[in-house]
């Protein structure tokens, strides 16, 4: 589906590359433990939107496959 490739595509990168800058800024003393955890927390939501979709795109499937009675 469109929102898997997506995915795929920027939203990865994008929840790798908060986790990493924050992860940096966290050890260099830029940032504090807090500001670190509200960006680790971003990281996360992307990943679980991500688990979402799957999960709803597989529960179709399955729905389309008992129409079908496969």
């Amino acid at each position: 589906s469109r929102q898997v490739e997506d995915y795929d595509r920027s939203l990865q990168l994008t929840s790798d590359a908060i986790l990493n800058a924050a992860s940096k800024r966290l050890d260099s003393g830029e940032i504090s433990y807090l500001e670190w955890v509200i960006l680790v927390n971003q990281s996360i939501e992307i990943k679980s939107r991500y688990l979402n979709t799957i999960q709803r795109r597989n529960e179709i499937a399955f729905s389309i496959e008992e129409l079908q009675g496969k």
